[in-house]
C-alpha cells in the first residue's frame, strides 16, 4: 500500500523460481474527473476490491472492476492507504491529520479509531484480518503502530525518521523503511514483539515496499543514478543490496509488486510500467508495459499472476491486467444435433469466474447455446449446451470470454454431427427387401448409410425429407443373423454419427403384399384427408410409402405413414398432400412390418391446387334422349355439363357403383372419341360406345384435365348414367323434341368459297342462354356465334374455318344446340362439298 508522495524508491530481494508466464495486458477500466488522486488499491478476492484517494474517495467494486461505487467514507481527507477482509471490514489512513477509519459492513458507515494526530501517515499494511500495520512521518510522538484487533486499537513506538512503506508476510515477519533525501535509510523488520532497524550501506530513500521472505524483498523510489534496490540477507546481519536502475533514472517509481519469485511489477510517474519474469537482477531483466497513460500511477496490488490491478493518475485512474484464457480441449469434443442439457467440460488457462453472473460466457457459435457455465477452476469450466435440431454439421470454434473481459478462442474444438435416432421399421426378416426410414437430424443430400453385420445390401436412398428423413432400400439376405443391428450416416461434410442398435433382423420369411387401387385416387396440393388403399395380403402395423414424397402423414409429416388395418385387403390412412407436391401420378409402396412390400404403380395422383385446373361435372344427357340414359348396344353422343372443362380432358367411367369389390369390372362403356368443348368450358361432347352385355344400372362419371398427359385435376359425377336394356319394354319414351331436327335439305359448305355457313334451325324452345358446338368429328371448323331471333323462334350458327386448313370432301360435320337448361332442343349436320 503506497502513498501519494513523489518521492520514491524500491528495495526488493528475490530468489529465482522456474515458472511460465501468460501475456497480458493493462486495460482501464475506471476514469473519475479530473483532480481526484488515488492513492491505494486492495483487493480482497478476484471479484471484490477498494480503492482510496484525495477528499475522502473510496471506491468499491464487486464484479472484478468491471464497474465501482463511490463508497461515503465520511470524511474529506485524503486517505493514503486501504485494507479489507472477507468479514466485512474496511480499514484506511489519512494523510495530514494521521486518522484511522474503520467499517464493519463493507464501507456502508465509518467510525474513527485511535486518533493518531501525528503529522500524516503513509502507508497501512494487514498480514491478516486482525494483524496490520501503519507508518508515518515524523510530527509526533510516535510514527510506527500496529493492531491485533482488526483496527479497533493500536500500538505504537517513537522512530526519529521517516517512515514511508509498510509491508508484511505474518504477524511476527514485516518490514518497514525509511526515506531521507540524502541520508542513509534504515530497513526495520518486526518480530512479533518489536522492531529493529538496520542501516543499509546506501541511500535507500524508498516510496514502496514489498517483502517477499523473511530475507527477501524489493524496494523502489527515486534516485539520482539508480531507481531500484534488490535487497538480500536480511536477518541479524547488514542486508546485500544490489542497484537496478529500471528504465530511464529520471522516472520516479512509486510502488513494487512480485506475483513469485521470478515475476514482478513496478510502477511509477508518468504511466511507467515495468516488468520482469525472471528476477528482476538486472536492467535487462525489465521491460516497459504499454499503460495507454501518462498519469501517475501510485499503486499496484496483485492477488495472483492473472490478476491484479493499478491505481493513480490525477483523475482516479485503475487500470486492469487482463490475461486471455487459453483453451486446451473440451470433451466430449463430438457431439450430436438436437442434444439438450448436454455437459461439455473445457480445460486450460486462466479461466475465471466463481457463480451467478461471475463465470465466463463460452460461444460455439449460432445454434449451439450455452445455458449456464459452472467454474471448477482457473484450469477447468463446465458448460452445459444444447444444439438446435436444425443447425449444421461441422467444426465450431469455442470463444471463451473471462468476466474481466479477457478472450481466449481455440479454432476447430467442436464437431457437430447428425443424430441418428430411429428406424422405421426397426424390425425386419431375414429374407426382406424393404424401405426403411432413418430419422434423426442433420442429414445431408447425398448422405449414406452403413448397417453393422453381414447379410445387408444397400439398394437406394431418397433425400426428400432431408434433413430429418433419409429413406433407405435395403436387401436383407436369408442368411443374415438375427441380431440387432447399428445404423451410421455419414454426411458428404465428412460428418458421421451411429444409431446404435436402431434395427433388429429376425429370422423368418416375409409376405410380399399386392396393391391394388386407393380411393380416392385423385387429390389436389394442400389436401389432407383419408385415402382406403385395397390389395392383398396386408398386415397389420404396416406403413405406406408414396413415391411422391410430398404425400406425407397428417399428423406427424413422416414420410413412412402409419396405416389403420381393416383387414388383410384394406387399410386407411389419413395423409397431407404438402402444396409443394409435384403434379403428377405417385407410386403407393406398402410395407408390411415382416419386410415385406408391394407397390401399386402410378395409383395416386397429385392434382393442382388452382381451382381453375379442376373441372366440376354437374350433369350428363343423351343428346338423343335428352335424359341421362343410355341403352346396351347404342353408339351415341353425350353433353357432360359443369365447368373446366379442356380439350384435353380424359373422361372414363366406373364399374358398376353399387355392386364393387377390389377386383374393378368393366363399366362397358367405351369413350371413342372427344368431340369438342363450348367456348365457355362448360359443356363437353364425346361420344361413347356401349357394350351389348354391359351390366345396367348406375355409373360414376370422372372428367380429368390431363394437358401433355399430366392431371391437373378431376372432377367426379356419382351415378351420373345410368345403363338402360336394350329390350325396348324397359327404354322409356323420350321426351318430346323440338321439330324439326334438321334444317330443309341437306346443307353444303365450301369453306374456301363461301367463308361462312349460315344455317337457321326451328328452335322452338330457344332461349337467349342457347349454345351451339360442333359435335365431331373434330377439326378446324368452329361454330363461331350463335344468334337468336325471337320474333320467328330460330336460331342461326355461323360455320367459319381455322383459315384454308385442308378439309376432305363429303365429310359430314355435327353439331348440337342447347338451350342452355341441359335440354337440347336440335341435333343437325352439314357436308363439306368443293
Amino acid at each position: 500500500m503506497r502513498n501519494a508522495f513523489k518521492f520514491l524508491i524500491i528495495a526488493c530481494i528475490c530468489l529465482f523460481a522456474s515458472s511460465s508466464f501468460a501475456d497480458g495486458i493493462w486495460v482501464k477500466q475506471y476514469e473519475a474527473p479530473a483532480g481526484q488522486l488515488l492513492n491505494d488499491i486492495y483487493f480482497l478476492s478476484s471479484t471484490e476490491g477498494y480503492a482510496c484517494g484525495n477528499g475522502g474517495t473510496i471506491l468499491k467494486t464487486t464484479d472484478r472492476g468491471n464497474s465501482w461505487t463511490t463508497v461515503n467514507s465520511g470524511t474529506d481527507e485524503s486517505l493514503v492507504g486501504i485494507y479489507a477482509d472477507s468479514g466485512k471490514i474496511v480499514v484506511a489512513i489519512s494523510a495530514f491529520f494521521g486518522n484511522i477509519i474503520k467499517s464493519t459492513n463493507g464501507g456502508s458507515s465509518w467510525s474513527y479509531k485511535d486518533p493518531i494526530r501525528i503529522e500524516f501517515l503513509t502507508d497501512l499494511w494487514f498480514v491478516n484480518q486482525n494483524y496490520g500495520f501503519a507508518v508515518g512521518k515524523i510530527g509526533g510522538t510516535d510514527n510506527l503502530f500496529w493492531t491485533a484487533d482488526a483496527g479497533e486499537t493500536w500500538s505504537s513506538v517513537t522512530r526519529s525518521w521517516d517512515l514511508t512503506a509498510v509491508h508484511g508476510i505474518a504477524t511476527n515477519d514485516a518490514w518497514t523503511i525509511e526515506n531521507r533525501a540524502g541520508v542513509s535509510g534504515f530497513l526495520g523488520t518486526w518480530n512479533g514483539s518489536g522492531w529493529s532497524f538496520i542501516q543499509p550501506t546506501v541511500n535507500l530513500a524508498a516510496r514502496g515496499i514489498h517483502q517477499m521472505t523473511t530475507s527477501s524483498g524489493w524496494a523502489v523510489g527515486d534516485f539520482s543514478t539508480t531507481n531500484a534496490r534488490l535487497m538480500e540477507g536480511i536477518g541479524g546481519a547488514p542486508p546485500t543490496i544490489t542497484s537496478i536502475n529500471i528504465g530511464s533514472s529520471s522516472v520516479d517509481l512509486k510502488d513494487v509488486w512480485f506475483v513469485t519469485t521470478s515475476e514482478g511489477w513496478v510502477v511509477g510517474h508518468s504511466g511507467k510500467i515495468y516488468h520482469t519474469t525472471n528476477g528482476g537482477r538486472t536492467a535487462g531483466d525489465w521491460s516497459e508495459q504499454a499503460s495507454a497513460t501518462t498519469a501517475s500511477l501510485e499503486a499496484i496490488h496483485f492477488i495472483d499472476a492473472n490478476n491484479g490491478w493499478i491505481a493513480g493518475g490525477s483523475s482516479s485512474l485503475i487500470l486492469k491486467y487482463v490475461v486471455s484464457p487459453e483453451v486446451s480441449t473440451i470433451s466430449p469434443s463430438s457431439l450430436a444435433l438436437g442434444l439438450a442439457s448436454q455437459n461439455v467440460t473445457i480445460t486450460g488457462s486462466n479461466l475465471q469466474g466463481t457463480s451467478g453472473t461471475d463465470v465466463p460466457v463460452v460461444s460455439f457459435g449460432s445454434g449451439v447455446t450455452v445455458n449456464s457455465v459452472t467454474v471448477n477452476s482457473t484450469t477447468e469450466i463446465v458448460a452445459n449446451i444444447s444444439i438446435a435440431t436444425t443447425t449444421t454439421t461441422g467444426a465450431r470454434s469455442i470463444t471463451v470470454t473471462n468476466p474481466d473481459t479477457g478472450v481466449g478462442t481455440k479454432a476447430s474444438v467442436l464437431t457437430l454431427v447428425p443424430a441418428v435416432n430411429s428406424a422405421d421399421p426397426s424390425t425386419l426378416a431375414q429374407g426382406a427387401t424393404r424401405t426403411i426410414e432413418v430419422s434423426g437430424y442433420g442429414f445431408q443430400n447425398g448422405a449414406t448409410i452403413e448397417v453393422s453385420g453381414a447379410g445387408i445390401t444397400i439398394n437406394s436412398y431418397s433425400y426428400a425429407q432431408i434433413p430429418t428423413k433419409l429413406l433407405v432400400n435395403i436387401s436383407i439376405s436369408a442368411s443374415a443373423a438375427s441380431a440387432a443391428r447399428n445404423i451410421t450416416v455419414y454426411n458428404p461434410d465428412g460428418t458421421s454419427n451411429t444409431g446404435n442398435s436402431l434395427l433388429s433382423i429376425q429370422s423368418g420369411s416375409v409376405t410380399n403384399p399386392t396393391v391394388l387401387s386407393a380411393s380416392p385416387a385423385f387429390a389436389p396440393q394442400g389436401w389432407t384427408g383419408q385415402i382406403t388403399v385395397t390389395g392383398q395380403d396386408f398386415q397389420s402395423s404396416a406403413t405406406i410409402t408414396f413415391s411422391n414424397n410430398n404425400v406425407i402423414d397428417a399428423t406427424t409429416g413422416a414420410t413412412q405413414i402409419p396405416t389403420t388395418f381393416v383387414s388383410s385387403t384394406s387399410l386407411t390412412i389419413n395423409v397431407s398432400v404438402e402444396s409443394s407436391a409435384a403434379i403428377g401420378s405417385s407410386n403407393i409402396v406398402v410395407n408390411n412390418p415382416d419386410g415385406g412390400t408391394g407397390t401399386g404403380f402410378s395409383l395416386f395422383n397429385v392434382t393442382s391446387s388452382n381451382p381453375a385446373d379442376n373441372p366440376s361435372v354437374e350433369a350428363i344427357s343423351n343428346s338423343r334422349t335428352s335424359s341421362n340414359e343410355v341403352i346396351q348396344g347404342e353408339t351415341t353422343i353425350l353433353v357432360i355439363s359443369g365447368a373446366n372443362f379442356t380439350s384435353e380432358a380424359e373422361v372414363s367411367f366406373s364399374s358398376k357403383t353399387r355392386d364393387l369389390n377390389i377386383l374393378q369390372v368393366s363399366s362397358g362403356i367405351t369413350v371413342t372419341s372427344l368431340n369438342s368443348v363450348s367456348t365457355d368450358e362448360t359443356k363437353l361432347y364425346i361420344t361413347v360406345s356401349v357394350a351389348s352385355n354391359a351390366e345396367t344400372g348406375y355409373r360414376n362419371i370422372t372428367v380429368t384435365n390431363k394437358p401433355g398427359g399430366v392431371i391437373l385435376g378431376s372432377g367426379t359425377l356419382a351415378d351420373g348414367i345410368r345403363v338402360v336394356s336394350s329390350t325396348p319394354s324397359s327404354i322409356a319414351p323420350p321426351p318430346a323434341i323440338a321439330a324439326p331436327h334438321y334444317p330443309a335439305g341437306e346443307q353444303t359448305w365450301n369453306p374456301e368459297q363461301d367463308g361462312n355457313l349460315a344455317i337457321t334451325v326451328d328452335a322452338n324452345e330457344g332461349s337467349s342462354n342457347a349454345t351451339a358446338c360442333l359435335a365431331g368429328p373434330l377439326g378446324p371448323v368452329q361454330i363461331r356465334k350463335v344468334s337468336i331471333n325471337p320474333g320467328i323462334n330460330t336460331l342461326t350458327l355461323s360455320v367459319k374455318s381455322d383459315g384454308n386448313e385442308s378439309l376432305a370432301n363429303g365429310v359430314y360435320r355435327y353439331f348440337v344446340i342447347d338451350n342452355g337448361t341441359g335440354r337440347r332442343i336440335a341435333n343437325g349436320k352439314f357436308v363439306v362439298y368443293r
